[in-house]
C-alpha cells in the first residue's frame, strides 16, 4: 500500500510540476484553439489522447 501511495504522489507531483513549467505555452495554445477557426479541433486532441491512454491503462502498466 505504501508504494502505491508513493507512486500516486510522485505522479501528482510530476503532473503539477509540468503544468507549472508549461503554463504559458498551454495558455497560448488554448487561446489559439479557441480563437482560431482553423485549429478549433485542437482542444479535442488532449482529451482523446487521455481517453485512449485510459482505455489501454492495463496494457501500459
Amino acid at each position: 500500500m505504501g508504494s502505491k501511495l508513493f507512486l500516486g504522489f510522485s505522479a501528482l507531483l510530476a503532473t503539477v510540476s509540468l503544468g507549472y513549467l508549461y503554463a504559458d505555452s498551454l495558455v497560448f495554445l488554448f487561446g489559439y484553439w479557441i480563437g482560431g477557426e482553423d485549429y478549433s479541433h485542437g482542444i479535442f486532441v488532449p482529451l482523446i489522447s487521455l481517453f485512449l491512454i485510459w482505455q489501454a491503462r492495463y496494457r501500459i502498466a
